[in-house]
C-alpha cells in the first residue's frame, strides 16, 4: 500500500493529502533524475517559467513511492488515545531528501511529521496524530494480598488489569493495534515476581523475549474490525517476607 490507502499522498517536501489544494498543480513532466548518494538531482525536460510577483509558485516534479503499513499504537495505563503511526519504506528509484510533510486525512489538517534523508529501501516511522475511531480503556479487576500463615512468613500480592478497545463501527476499515504494557521488575533476591493472566498471548519474538526479561514490556499485535471490541488482560503475583516492603516499578 501507499499513502493514499490511508487517505494520504505527496511528498516529504511538499503536502501529503488529497483535497481541494491538489488541483492547483499543474500535470507533472517527465523528470530524468540522477542519483548522488545522498541528494538527487532533478532535470526537468522543459524550461519553467515563473511569474515575477513576488508570490511562492509550486508545481509537481515527481511522485515518490512509498511503501506504508499503518497501526495503533496504544498503551493503556498511561493514556486512553490511540495514536496512528505507519512505517513508511521507500520503494523508488532516488533517494528523498529531509523535509516536513503536512498530514492531511481527507480535508482534515492532522499536523505536520518530518522524514529524514532515505535511500531507496530505508524505513522511517511517521506520526499521524490520534485516530478517534478507536477507544481505549482499563481497570484493576484482581487487587489481593494473602498474608503468611503460621508455618510461614510468605506474603502473595496478586494484581490482575484488563484494557479493552474498542473500534467505531462507523471505522473505514480494518485496522492492526500494537498495545504495550509493563510488569514490575524484581531488583532484590528478597522477593520473586511471576507475570500471570496473560491473555491473548504476548508477541514472543526473540526481541520481544528479550523486552520482557529486560524492561518487564510486553506487547500485542491486534487486529480489530469495525464494530469489534477485544479486552487483553496482565498481571503479576509478587512473593516476599511480611516484614519487607518492596517498591514497585516499570522501566
Amino acid at each position: 500500500s501507499r499513502l493514499e490507502g490511508l487517505g494520504y499522498a505527496g511528498g516529504a517536501t511538499g503536502r501529503l493529502g488529497v483535497g481541494a489544494d491538489f488541483d492547483k498543480f499543474r500535470e507533472a513532466p517527465e523528470v530524468s533524475i540522477q542519483d548522488l548518494g545522498l541528494t538527487a538531482l532533478f532535470q526537468l525536460p522543459e524550461v519553467k517559467t515563473i511569474l515575477s510577483d513576488g508570490e511562492p509558485h509550486r508545481f509537481r516534479i515527481r511522485e515518490v513511492p512509498l511503501d506504508v503499513q499503518p497501526e495503533r499504537y496504544v498503551v493503556p495505563t498511561l493514556s486512553d488515545k490511540a495514536f496512528l503511526r505507519a512505517e513508511a519504506t521507500l520503494t523508488g528509484d532516488a533517494p528523498l531528501l529531509p523535509g516536513v510533510a503536512k498530514i492531511f486525512l481527507g480535508p482534515d489538517y492532522l499536523g505536520e511529521s518530518r522524514f529524514p534523508v532515505m535511500r531507496p529501501g530505508d524505513s522511517t516511522m511517521i506520526q499521524l496524530g490520534v485516530d478517534p475511531n478507536l477507544s481505549v480503556s482499563w481497570e484493576t479487576v484482581v487487587d489481593n494480598r494473602d498474608d503468611p500463615g503460621l508455618l510461614s512468613s510468605t506474603a502473595t500480592l496478586t494484581r490482575v488489569y484488563r484494557a479493552t478497545l474498542k473500534l467505531s463501527a462507523n471505522a473505514p476499515g480494518p485496522i492492526l493495534v500494537v498495545m504495550e504494557e509493563a510488569i514490575p521488575l524484581v531488583r532484590s533476591n528478597q522477593l520473586s515476581i511471576s507475570p500471570i493472566e496473560i491473555r491473548p498471548a504476548a508477541e514472543r519474538s526473540e526481541e520481544h523475549l528479550a523486552l520482557q526479561k529486560e524492561k518487564g514490556l510486553y506487547q500485542w499485535r491486534l487486529e480489530l474490525s469495525p464494530g469489534q471490541g477485544q479486552n487483553v488482560y496482565w498481571g503479576y503475583e509478587l512473593e516476599f517476607d511480611e516484614d519487607y516492603n518492596p517498591i514497585l516499578y516499570s522501566e
